[in-house]
């Protein structure tokens, strides 16, 4: 019995050294686990907020567009702006059904824009004038401010 309480002593010591070398491994990948999640997140949120801002950079530049007469790119872009819109929609999870309501609006809005558009230049008439167009975008934009600005503040603000 003494040749095995001997054996004992150290082999105790050593599983007791290893389980220590284990867990501090475990805390080890957890930690960076953790990091990657957050830094996955924050990507996540930039990639979103990037979108919030094409979005309301290229309703700004339709204004530009309807001043400049520019009618016959301007279906395209309409459309460029439709699909924006509904990934942002898609890719917010904390937008309420109000704010989902109001993005579908704004998509259906420039819907109809574009086929007033579409209507005038497969008839070769004056598309309607810019500054009614205009004063809808202005109108949608703001409203789509509104939701971004929500959007940031409940998951913790603009990134910077």
């Amino acid at each position: 019995m003494g040749f095995f309480h001997q054996w004992a002593d150290p082999a105790s010591v050593l599983g007791f050294l290893a389980s220590l070398v284990g867990f501090a491994i475990t805390i080890s990948v957890g930690l960076r686990s953790k990091k990657a999640a957050e830094k996955a997140s924050e990507a996540v949120a930039g990639v979103r907020e990037k979108l919030a801002l094409q979005t309301a950079a290229d309703m700004d530049e339709l204004k530009a567009l309807h001043r400049a007469s520019v009618w016959e790119i301007l279906p395209a872009r309409y459309s460029s702006l439709r699909r924006q819109l509904a990934t942002f929609k898609g890719t917010y999870p904390h937008l309420t059904e109000n704010q989902k309501t109001d993005i579908q609006s704004i998509i259906l809005q420039f819907k109809g824009i574009e086929e007033k558009v579409e209507r005038s230049l497969a008839a070769k008439r004056v598309p309607p004038d810019a500054p009614s167009l205009n004063r809808i975008i202005v109108k949608e934009g703001d409203k789509l401010n509104e939701i971004v600005i929500a959007v940031q503040q409940t998951i913790g603000g603009p990134k910077k």
